[in-house]
């Protein structure tokens, strides 16, 4: 499901409503004040852009689908990983 702007009336109505996140991962956002489970349509909007349970393709080409907050951790050990030798200056992979 993607959420899109839309018209202030319609919008006025979705605030009152709330949306959990699609991906299964992704545990849900439950609101201290009213304890209602799953996030204001604005709020709905930001999360799924940024959600750290959404799977991105390694940048760095290797095939993988890893989770946003374990990027950095793959480019570690990835196996596309190039780096410049100290000594040569050439470029080398690292696995």
């Amino acid at each position: 499901m993607e959420f899109v702007k839309i018209h202030k009336f319609v919008n006025n109505m979705l605030m009152e409503m709330r949306f959990k996140c699609p991906i299964p991962d992704c545990p849900q956002f439950v609101d201290e004040k009213t304890g209602l489970v799953g996030y204001p349509y604005e709020k709905a909007i930001e999360h799924q852009k940024s959600c750290d349970f959404r799977k991105h393709y390694c940048e760095l080409n290797c095939g993988m689908r890893i989770y946003k907050n374990e990027i950095e951790e793959h480019e570690k050990v990835c196996l596309e990983k190039v780096i410049i030798c100290e000594k040569c200056e050439l470029p080398i992979k690292i696995n």
